[in-house]
């Protein structure tokens, strides 16, 4: 089943305003820039900003485009640690972090084993085709393959072994620089999902647009628009971290709270509405119960016990009086 995040973004809307892209294909778009050893800047935009931005970029960009398609759905995996070193390294703000995930392409069904290694300002990418039957696990090969990695920058690297930990799901839109210094991704309707928990929902995150700049410099043409936009770069908004945070599994999260504020900014009218329907049923339920309670009460012993005897003494009050006028 669809989120119904999908509704707010408005595909159709979408897809009107990508055809204004000029198309590039993927064997194109790897030809111009491999982009393994990068730097990234990601940004937190709401639709509207997201139709803005796309206005501005839209004569200087390719947008990827396969088979007419250029709005595609990822499934990834990411692989942690029993106690979510990974993602410490991240809430810690360790100067070397690793992160290790299963990519599954659901458009052209072809999955991959990568693996982070971020240094500073400088992310470096690694990786290799897997079975498409082997995207949501990692085996014996890519456990060695990402221990290797990590060995080799000579990080303090700790060689503990790897399970899934957060599934996330998102589309994802991709543009590339005529200049070819600079690849864009663009990620909608995004959704995570505890892999630790078989009986765990997936949860949708609320409508926005996770905007990644991958170049080799520092001024692109979408830093200085995004920044005249008055957006600032988004620090800490790693879907996989987000992932732990809302699947309940940080202990801590201090890195993120700002990018999550950001986020649940974008629930306000949703919560209004539950709100509202919440007071709005709490005091039907007050009624309901103030009337029950009033129907038990007439209708128990007790109740009708005391109803008689309040009559009785009332009759020989009454009673009383009128002896007391008849002897005067």
């Amino acid at each position: 089943m669809r989120p119904k995040a999908i509704k707010s973004i408005k595909k159709d809307h979408l897809q009107t305003v990508l055809k204004q892209f000029s198309p590039i294909s993927l064997d194109q778009l790897n030809s111009t820039m491999s982009l393994m050893e990068r730097i990234d800047k990601k940004y937190i935009l709401t639709m509207p900003q997201l139709d803005e931005m796309m206005d501005k970029l839209k004569d200087d960009y390719y947008v990827l485009t396969i088979k007419d398609i250029s709005l595609f759905s990822y499934d990834n995996v990411y692989m942690d640690t029993e106690d979510y070193l990974l993602y410490y390294q991240h809430e810690y703000k360790d100067a070397t972090r690793m992160k290790v995930r299963t990519r599954h392409y659901v458009d052209s069904s072809l999955s991959f084993l990568e693996v982070k290694h971020k240094e500073g300002d400088v992310t470096r990418k690694f990786r290799y085709q897997i079975p498409v039957d082997q995207a949501q696990m990692i085996t014996p090969d890519a456990q060695e393959y990402y221990a290797r990695i990590g060995e080799s920058f000579n990080s303090g690297f700790i060689r503990k072994p790897l399970s899934p930990a957060i599934a996330t799901r998102y589309q994802r839109i991709t543009l590339c620089s005529k200049k070819n210094d600079e690849r864009i991704t663009i990620d909608l309707d995004i959704s995570v999902k505890d892999m630790r928990d078989a009986k765990a929902a997936r949860h949708h995150l609320p409508s926005f647009a996770i905007v990644e700049s991958k170049s080799n410099n520092t001024s692109c043409a979408s830093h200085t628009t995004i920044k005249a936009m008055g957006v600032q770069e988004a620090k800490g908004c790693s879907k996989y971290c987000l992932g732990v945070y809302y699947v309940g599994k940080a202990k801590t999260h201090d890195s993120f709270i700002e990018t999550i504020e950001v986020i649940e900014s974008f629930r306000p009218r949703k919560l209004k509405k539950i709100v509202k329907r919440v007071k709005s049923t709490l005091r039907q339920l007050k009624k309901q119960t103030t009337t029950i309670a009033k129907e038990l009460a007439m209708k128990s012993p007790a109740k009708k016990i005391v109803t008689k005897k309040v009559v009785a003494k009332k009759v020989a009050v009454k009673k009383t009086t009128t002896k007391k006028r008849a002897k005067v």
